[in-house]
C-alpha cells in the first residue's frame, strides 16, 4: 500500500470521527430537557418528542463513547460514557425481573416491556465495553497504536502480522502472566477470570473486582444478563436463541424484532449480535460458558445461517432452523464476515480461526462481486444473485469499509483494499451531512437522501460509523507497522 495514500486515508477517517461524528453526539443530539439523548431528530434536527427512547440506540451510545475513550482518553468522552451508563443502567433495567426494557417514553415510563434478545445483547456489548474502558487497572487495547507491530506469537501460521485483525486482537501472555482467556476457555476450567488471572478467588470477576473497582456494577450486570439470556432464551434442543420473551421472561406470542421483520422463532440478525456481545463479554470475563456459547454460535453460522452455495446469510428460521426467507442483505454479510473472525480470535483456537478466515474471505468476495455499485457504494439487498434494493444505507457502508479491510488483511488481495477506499469515498461524497452533522440514514437510488428517515432514532445512532472509524484507524496502523 502506498504510504502517502494510506496516510491520507487514515487522516480522512480520523477527521470524520473526531471532527464530524462525535461532535454531533456531544452536541445537537443531547436531550437537555429529559436527559440522555434525543429520541428522534429529522435531518434538519427538528425533534419529535412523541417518539420512544429505545434500548438499542442508548446501548450503542454507551458502547461508542466507551470505545472512543480508549482511543482518545478525553474527559468529554468519559462524561458522555457516564451519561449513557446512567441512562442504560437506571432507566432501562427491569428491577423486578431483570433484563432491559425495549422502549421508554421520553419521561422514562415503560412503553414496551418485552425482553428482545437482540436488545439484551447490545446491553451486554455496551456494559462490557464500559467496563473495559474504565475499570481500575483494566488492560485496554488502544485503537491508537501507531508504529506498534503485532507480536509474532500472536500470529497464526499462514497469516501476515497485519492479519491479527481488529482493535482487540489477543495479546500473548507476558512472563509470569497466566493466559486467562486460554485457560478459561478450556472445557475443564471451573473458574472465571478472577481465578484464571492468578488469584485464589473462585468467584466471578464482578466479585473479585471488589467495591474499589468503579465499573464492577457494569460487569456484574452484564454477567447477570448473560445468565438470564442463557436461562430463558437459549434453545437447548436445537441451539441458538429465541427472539423475544415477555417482561417476566416467559414465551412471547410475537417474535418480530421490528415491523419489517418476519415473525419467526429465530433470525440471523439476532444471532449475529449475540455473537458480537458474547465476544466482547469474553474479553473481560472469559468464563468457559461464554466460550462454549461462542463456539456454538460460530457453528450455527457455519452450518445453518450461512448458505454454503451463495456465501450469503439466510435471514429467518423456524425453531429447528428451517429456512423461512430467500433474500439477503449485503451489509449483514460483510459485517458478519469480520465479526465471526473476532469471535474466533478471542477463543484462541487456531484451527477454528483458519476455518473462519476462509469463510470470511468467501463472504467478502460474494459481497464485492454482487453488492458493490459502480459508484463504490454498497447496495442494500439481493435475491437469487440480483439486486432488489439498490438504496445505500449508512450502516452497510460503514461495515463494508471494515469488512473489506479485514479481507485485505487476511488475503493481501488489493481488490479488497480498493473496495474499502471506494466505499469510504462514497460515505464522504454522499452520506456525510455537512450542514446539520452526522450521516444521512439512506441514499435512495435517485441519488438523494431519503427524506422520510431521521438523523436520530431508536435505530440510528453513533455505533456503526464510530466503530468503522476506530477499526479502520487501527487496521491501517497495523498495515503501516507491518510494512515498515
Amino acid at each position: 500500500m502506498d504510504p502517502l495514500s494510506q496516510s491520507h486515508f487514515h487522516q480522512r477517517v480520523h477527521d470524520q470521527l473526531y471532527g464530524h461524528i462525535l461532535p454531533f453526539w456531544c452536541g445537537p443530539a443531547l436531550d437537555h430537557e429529559q436527559g440522555g439523548w434525543m429520541a428522534w431528530l429529522a435531518n434538519d434536527l427538528t425533534p419529535d418528542r412523541t417518539q420512544p427512547k429505545g434500548l438499542i440506540v442508548n446501548s450503542r451510545i454507551l458502547w461508542a463513547f466507551s470505545a472512543v475513550y480508549q482511543a482518545k482518553p478525553d474527559a468529554l468522552y468519559r462524561q458522555m460514557a457516564e451519561r449513557a451508563f446512567e441512562v442504560v443502567r437506571n432507566r432501562f433495567w427491569d428491577q423486578d425481573n431483570g433484563g432491559a426494557f425495549w422502549q421508554l417514553t421520553g419521561d422514562g415510563c415503560v412503553l414496551d416491556d418485552s425482553k428482545k434478545t437482540y436488545g439484551q445483547a447490545f446491553y451486554i456489548y455496551a456494559l462490557a465495553e464500559y467496563h473495559h474502558a474504565f475499570a481500575t487497572g483494566a488492560k485496554a487495547v488502544s485503537a491508537s497504536v501507531v508504529g506498534q507491530s503485532v507480536p509474532a506469537a500472536a500470529v497464526p501460521a499462514g497469516v501476515s502480522p497485519a492479519g491479527r485483525l481488529g482493535r482487540r486482537h489477543p495479546h500473548p501472555p507476558t512472563a509470569g502472566e497466566t493466559p486467562a482467556a486460554t485457560a478459561a476457555a478450556g472445557t475443564d476450567c471451573p473458574t472465571t477470570l478472577a481465578a484464571a488471572a492468578g488469584t485464589d478467588c473462585p468467584t466471578t470477576l464482578a466479585a473479585a473486582a471488589g467495591t474499589d473497582c468503579p465499573t464492577a456494577p457494569a460487569l456484574a450486570r452484564a454477567i447477570e444478563l448473560f445468565e438470564l439470556i442463557e436461562r430463558h432464551a437459549h434453545d437447548p434442543q436445537h441451539g441458538g436463541y429465541f427472539e423475544v420473551r415477555r417482561r417476566d421472561w416467559s414465551e412471547a406470542a410475537n417474535s418480530q424484532l421490528s415491523t419489517k421483520d418476519m415473525d419467526t422463532a429465530k433470525s440471523m440478525n439476532n444471532h449475529l449480535h449475540v455473537l458480537e456481545a458474547y465476544t466482547n463479554l469474553f474479553r473481560v470475563w472469559p468464563d468457559p460458558r461464554v466460550a462454549q456459547r461462542l463456539r456454538e454460535l460460530i457453528t450455527l453460522f457455519e452450518q445453518r445461517i450461512l448458505d454454503s452455495r451463495t456465501h450469503h446469510f439466510h435471514h429467518f428460521f423456524g425453531e429447528a432452523w428451517q429456512v423461512r426467507s430467500d433474500t439477503y442483505t449485503f451489509g449483514h454479510d460483510i459485517e458478519g464476515s469480520w465479526l465471526l473472525c473476532e469471535a474466533a480470535e478471542v477463543l484462541g483456537d487456531e484451527a477454528l480461526l483458519t476455518r473462519v478466515h476462509a469463510l470470511a474471505l468467501c463472504m467478502a468476495e460474494a459481497v464485492l462481486t454482487e453488492g458493490v455499485d459502480r459508484d463504490g457504494g454498497l447496495c442494500y439487498e439481493g435475491q437469487a444473485g440480483k439486486i432488489i434494493d439498490a438504496g445505500k444505507e449508512c450502516w452497510p457502508q460503514a461495515e463494508a469499509v471494515v469488512g473489506f479491510l479485514n479481507a485485505f488483511q487476511l488475503s493481501g488481495d488489493a481488490r479488497f483494499l480498493q473496495a474499502a477506499r471506494r466505499v469510504w469515498r462514497y460515505i464522504e461524497d454522499h452520506l456525510v451531512d455537512r450542514i446539520h452533522g452526522e450521516w444521512f440514514w439512506r441514499i435512495n437510488p435517485d441519488g438523494g437522501p431519503d427524506p422520510k428517515l431521521p438523523k436520530v432514532s431508536e435505530w440510528k445512532g453513533p455505533y456503526h460509523g464510530t466503530r468503522a472509524c476506530l477499526e479502520t484507524l487501527h487496521r491501517l496502523e497495523l498495515l503501516r507497522a507491518a510494512s515498515a
